[in-house]
């Protein structure tokens, strides 16, 4: 019986000297609110090219200071350093148009509404994209000097991934540069911002503007896809 009792002690000890912990993995940390966006102004400010679409819904956004040319929609592209290339759709009395743009550095084209001829533009008057990645207006400043009242980060699914969201203000003189110019508030606004966690990516930013006509705000969309996908911008022919 001391034999076995013995024996039964010695395979015991040598399972468990045999055994090993599973090791532990830690969890990856999540980023503080401020670090997140400075991730972000990082990787969107280094962008050699990117597809983007800008939606209004809600209230009425217009173009032009006599409020003929409501902006519904544009959808383009975008090649560092400065370059952009957009479709607008636009609602006029009795009629929806759309119009084409281009810029390329200080030189801007666009089609005229009613003959939709190509005309350049004086240098800073047109509807051009391509402020959002300037270093001095752009997502840079926005995102690492211009945001306050950062809410903590929450995970969304969107499209089948999963997103960091958060919430910021930012005062209204800089919503500007977020629409090219075509949402003009001086009140502070709310931005959500849909962040990927992998390359810290924006893939989608919401805000509302006050409204400029009627009761309404303007609901503003813009998304991001095709990162650093080839885009050929060139001067209209």
């Amino acid at each position: 019986m001391q034999r076995l009792t013995l024996f039964l002690c010695a395979v015991l000890l040598l399972v468990a000297c045999g055994s090993e912990p599973a090791p532990t993995v830690a969890p990856t940390p999540t980023p503080s609110p401020q670090a997140l966006l400075d991730q972000a102004a990082v990787a969107m400010q280094a962008l050699q090219s990117v597809q983007f679409t800008i939606t209004r819904s809600g209230g009425p956004a217009f173009m032009d200071p006599d409020g003929l040319l409501r902006i519904n929609q544009a959808t383009g592209g975008y090649a560092a350093p400065d370059s952009a290339s957009a479709v607008v759709q636009l609602a006029i009395p009795g009629s929806n148009i759309q119009v084409q743009t281009i810029a390329i550095g200080d030189n801007q084209w666009m089609t005229n509404v009613l003959t939709s001829a190509w005309e350049e533009l004086p240098a800073g008057t047109g509807f051009n994209p391509a402020v959002l990645f300037s270093p001095t207006e752009g997502w840079r400043p926005l995102l690492s000097e211009n945001l306050s009242e950062l809410s903590p980060i929450r995970q969304e699914e969107l499209d089948g991934q999963t997103y960091n969201v958060l919430e910021a203000t930012v005062q209204g003189e800089r919503v500007n540069a977020l629409t090219a110019g075509v949402a003009n508030t001086d009140q502070p606004v709310t931005l959500t911002l849909w962040i990927d966690p992998t390359t810290s990516y924006i893939h989608q930013l919401q805000f509302n503007t006050p409204p400029q006509r009627g009761d309404e705000p303007s609901i503003w969309l813009l998304q991001f896809t095709a990162f650093n996908e080839p885009v050929t911008i060139e001067p209209p022919q």
